[in-house]
């Protein structure tokens, strides 16, 4: 998780004499907001800047950075309203070998404008109690102004998202609620004002809020918001190949949102799992995400540019091992991934006995299910079949061509690297291997870490 914004000498003081409390700690909260929502970014030190403008503009035409502006508002001794500008620039993680990256693309930039412009409203609230309340969602509230104005939705969803807040503290029959939406864009034109998003009368009722639950049935809303009935996701699972990325328990909604209007714009999709996370779906792909307390931005493409490069391996393979990844990811079971940049380092990595054929075998359902098995590749094997190998306690281990070596491993790697105490073994395990390749660690909590050479270069 990031640490916090960074500020120029003396500046950190300047802000802090001008504002109250409240208002002090709402701007590093909001500033904060670009690397908690956008966890594959990172943010330059905020220095002082000339004029009182706040927006998002490219740093120059190559869209790789984005320069940042905020006119933080303040009210002086005498009470007349001013302004101290500051300013940062945006710009994208790199791994080892990777010193470059993709541009930033219009739906990010369009985010980002919308953190930045949401921060300045609500720092221009005089009242601290309110400025205290605001704080608590102020990345949420930018998020669906976001997802109103890039997906042209003529509702607001943020009655939609409130709602699905409060489901996910409820149970149905003694199980928690699962519960999913397809919201239709727009047809053209202005979007409605204050047009409901959905019936309160539905959320109400407890037998309405088991006709659906986003994996099989997802209730179908037009344009305006009214309920036109309840859709069969099943009819929806083939999900076309190429770049769409999701938690396989997602696909059928994921599939849904490749679905067009009479305008020829996609659906989108919102989902409340079992385990109280959100997840918005468009395009075929997640797109934000809402677990832990925490909004992010999934950008799966600069993800799979960054582990591509690290662990040298061809799009395919690395393709498939981030879905498994993300899967686990959703599943909150934990996980470790491990891409061998060379074969004969398997021994240096995997503890005797636990490799694919390895001849220190003892156990005579391994041996058996190895000759079942053969030494498959990722790309072959049927993703329910991988996430269930990836699911067993220990590693994963493949090779850089996608080859399978080792699943439900335990991991020995010869180089351990710098560990403090305080570190999992599954963390130790994940920087040890990280030395002969590239490794995921998934944690329970659903976060993915990325390592190389000792090192994490993405947490998401």
């Amino acid at each position: 998780m990031p640490e916090g914004p960074r500020f120029g000498r003396g500046l950190i003081r300047a802000l802090r004499s001008r504002l109250s409390g409240a208002h002090f700690g709402l701007l590093l909260h909001g500033l904060g907001a670009f690397e908690r929502v956008l966890p594959h970014v990172q943010v330059d030190q905020w220095t002082r800047a000339e004029g009182n403008r706040t927006g998002v503009t490219p740093v120059d035409s190559t869209n790789r950075r984005l320069r940042l502006r905020l006119a933080v508002p303040f009210w002086d001794r005498q009470g007349r309203y001013q302004h101290v500008p500051i300013a940062s620039e945006l710009a994208r993680k790199t791994s080892q070998g990777n010193p470059q990256s993709r541009t930033f693309s219009e739906e990010e930039q369009h985010l980002a404008k919308r953190l930045m412009e949401r921060l300045a409203e609500d720092l221009g609230v005089s009242s601290t109690d309110a400025v205290r309340e605001l704080q608590r969602s102020v990345d949420e509230r930018a998020i669906t102004r976001h997802l109103r104005d890039e997906c042209d939705l003529a509702m607001d969803p943020r009655p939609l998202i409130g709602a699905l807040h409060g489901l996910a503290e409820q149970t149905y029959e003694n199980r928690s609620v699962a519960f999913g939406v397809l919201l239709t864009p727009s047809a053209g034109g202005e979007p409605a004002v204050d047009v409901p998003l959905f019936p309160d009368g539905y959320l109400r009722s407890k037998k309405y809020r088991a006709l659906s639950d986003g994996y099989r049935t997802a209730y179908d809303l037009d344009a305006e918001g009214r309920v036109r009935g309840l859709a069969d996701l099943t009819a929806c699972e083939d999900v076309p190949r190429g770049q769409y990325y999701f938690p396989e328990w997602a696909r059928a909604l994921a599939s849904a949102t490749l679905e067009v209007n009479e305008a020829g714009r996609c659906r989108l999709g919102v989902a409340l799992t079992r385990r109280g996370d959100i997840v918005v779906v468009r395009n075929g792909s997640l797109r934000f995400s809402f677990r832990g307390g925490r909004w992010q931005y999934w950008n799966h493409r600069h993800i799979m540019d960054l582990t591509k490069t690290a662990a040298e391996s061809a799009q395919g393979v690395v393709g498939r091992l981030y879905r498994l990844a993300l899967d686990l990811s959703f599943r909150h079971s934990g996980g470790l991934i491990v891409v061998l940049s060379d074969d004969d380092d398997l021994r240096n990595v995997v503890r005797p006995g636990d490799a694919i054929g390895d001849t220190e075998r003892t156990d005579n359902a391994d041996r058996e299910f190895d000759t079942a098995v053969g030494r498959p590749f990722v790309t072959n094997v049927q993703i329910a079949v991988l996430i269930e190998l990836a699911s067993l306690d220990g590693a994963l281990v493949v090779a850089r061509d996608g080859r399978v070596l080792a699943y439900g491993a335990v991991l020995r790697p010869k180089r351990q690297g710098r560990i403090s105490g305080s570190e999992g073994s599954r963390t130790k395990a994940a920087i040890g291997a990280s030395y002969y390749g590239v490794s995921i660690k998934i944690s329970s909590d659903g976060d993915m870490t990325f390592y190389q050479n000792g090192q994490d270069f993405l947490t998401i």
